[in-house]
């Protein structure tokens, strides 16, 4: 059960496309990659839930999902809902010197997604040229026009600077968040390690390991480079995965627990409690019944 979706999914550096629930459905079940995914809201609302955190998009709405973000996306909206996808690997794109390390920074990964504001609403767009550059990028994609690769590039800097002008304005400092250091490659492949076998035992030491790293090395660049320590990374992949089994399926507690790398039903549902104020009955109840998003309930 794959619960990430690898940067060469990607036929080339980008993609982008017009999502409506006139000719596809929703929900998306969670995943997670390694690209940047933005989500423009063109016509009714819908939840994403990107690592627990619920954000309601309506029209004009942006959202800046980071990569290795888990997120899903559902609506209750009963008529049309339509958004723009654009997806872009940082990396791909031709900035100047200058812009390129920050840019990089930003968008690898690196950064908490708690530190920077991925939720844009309209108001706050309103003196930025998102819709129109957005809808640019989705036509020039579908009709591949001549040079449309490079109007591609240029309106992807366009449209990045543009996020990156607002944080900057709202009072972030870009270049101070930016100055911790990036961890090694081999961080990225226990983060897939752990997705593709977090059903089975998984030993720390033996990722360290697999890392060549001392133990005490790896849990500093591990946590570094996703903010929970390895133990915690492990138990929220098993919870997210046991989360989608409940909305998804109707498959019994044991199961589950079973499934997701729990070593009993008693473990797994005191574990969800604690990181999501419910227990999983509680939560396939509130499903059924409608309510959105876990995050909305009290505990």
């Amino acid at each position: 059960m794959a619960f990430f979706e690898n940067i060469e999914t990607l036929e080339t550096p980008y993609d982008m496309y017009l999502f409506d629930t006139d000719l596809f459905t929703l929900p998306h079940r969670a995943h997670w990659h390694y690209y940047v995914e933005l989500l423009y809201m063109y016509e009714g609302y819908m939840t994403v839930e990107c690592d627990n955190e619920p954000y309601v998009l309506h029209s004009g709405d942006l959202l800046i999902i980071m990569p290795k973000v888990v997120h899903s996306i559902y609506s209750s909206d009963p008529g049309r809902v339509r958004y723009g996808v654009i997806k872009f690997n940082p990396n791909e794109l031709n900035f100047s010197s200058e812009a390129a390390p920050l840019v990089h920074a930003i968008f690898s990964g690196t950064i908490l997604a708690t530190q920077l504001p991925v939720y844009l609403p309209a108001a706050k767009l309103e003196s930025y040229p998102v819709k129109s550059t957005v809808d640019q990028l989705i036509q020039e994609l579908a009709h591949k026009d001549l040079c449309y690769a490079d109007l591609i590039g240029s309106l992807l800097c366009t449209l990045i600077i543009s996020v990156m002008r607002l944080w900057q304005q709202s009072g972030i400092n870009l270049k101070s968040a930016t100055g911790q250091n990036t961890s090694p490659s081999e961080i990225y492949t226990v983060l897939e390690y752990i997705s593709s076998h977090s059903g089975d035992p998984i030993a720390i030491p033996d990722l360290a390991q697999q890392c060549n790293m001392s133990y005490s090395t790896f849990s500093r660049l591990f946590k570094q480079q996703t903010g929970r320590s390895c133990k915690e990374y492990i138990e929220y992949v098993r919870i997210c995965k046991a989360q989608d089994l409940l909305l998804f399926t109707d498959q019994p507690l044991s199961y589950i627990a079973s499934e997701t790398g729990f070593t009993d039903c008693s473990h797994f549902i005191k574990t969800y409690k604690k990181l999501f104020g419910i227990t999983p009955a509680q939560q396939r109840k509130s499903l059924a019944s409608g309510l959105a998003s876990s995050a909305d309930i009290k505990p």
